[in-house]
């Protein structure tokens, strides 16, 4: 009778949550019926849906950068002019600032007709070499109707000013060197003449220095000799002054605003 009891025992009972087997078959664990694959079920690893999120994910991408490059080649260069504001303004001074050599001589015609047209009594060049001087400029550029040689005032780079260049770039410097001749002959506004690229860094730059009543600044911009009527980015030089003009505007930006100005 005692025998009868233990054999009608199931071993299932005992051996059950552990989840072991009894005479080489597994045991049902929590309900789960003996010989069922627990992974029964279950979706598989489904790899080409992920080769399709890729896909979406690069197609996405590679329409952003070019969206960006359409928005650049319709609206880049316009961003970084500024519309002229020296028209029905007489100052004390004309200012042109540096450039390569052909664009140099463009700018500095300009800045002399402003001054023959009575805007400025002085054309100053605020930041040249020393070997310069204004006879040679005129020789140099082949300038018609050049201005009296007292009409010209021109800065000399320093080693103090060399330092600056190396901190600030040099159309910061150049706002510095103009502050000073201006404060040195009691000038108290400019026009600031420059390529119109090159324009928006420019008024950065001299707007640090603004002082209502002191040293106020307007801006005249000047398309380089080589801009035509046609698409500035069909001009693969242009384009490439533009892109090198938005790496020195966005570190004029951060430059400029984290160091105060000052005119040593």
């Amino acid at each position: 009778m005692i025998y009868n009891k233990i054999k009608s025992i199931q071993p299932f009972r005992f051996f059950r949550p552990l989840g072991l087997s009894v005479n080489g078959e597994s045991c049902p664990v929590n309900g789960e019926r003996a010989g069922t694959d627990p992974t029964a079920g279950q979706p598989p690893h489904d790899f080409g849906m992920h080769k399709k999120t890729h896909r979406k994910i690069f197609i996405a991408v590679f329409l952003f950068a070019g969206l960006l490059v359409f928005i650049f080649f319709l609206a880049g260069e316009k961003f970084l002019r500024i519309e002229s504001d020296s028209q029905n303004q007489r100052a004390d001074a004309v200012v042109v600032l540096a450039g390569s050599a052909k664009e140099d001589k463009g700018r500095i015609e300009e800045g002399s007709a402003l001054i023959r047209q009575g805007k400025g009594r002085y054309l100053i060049l605020p930041l040249r070499h020393s070997a310069i001087d204004w006879p040679w400029a005129v020789k140099y550029y082949g300038l018609h109707e050049a201005l009296p040689e007292d009409k010209v005032l021109i800065g000399r780079s320093t080693k103090i000013d060399e330092s600056l260049i190396d901190r600030f770039g040099g159309t910061y410097v150049e706002a510095i060197k103009t502050v000073r001749i201006m404060r040195d002959l009691d000038l108290t506004s400019a026009i600031i003449v420059s390529s119109a690229y090159h324009m928006r860094r420019a008024k950065i730059a001299f707007g640090q220095f603004r002082q209502p009543g002191r040293f106020e600044f307007y801006y005249h911009p000047v398309d380089p000799e080589s801009k035509t009527k046609q698409p500035w980015w069909t001009d693969t030089e242009y384009v490439a002054r533009v892109l090198q003009e938005y790496k020195k505007l966005l570190a004029a930006y951060f430059i400029y605003n984290l160091n105060p100005p000052t005119v040593p």
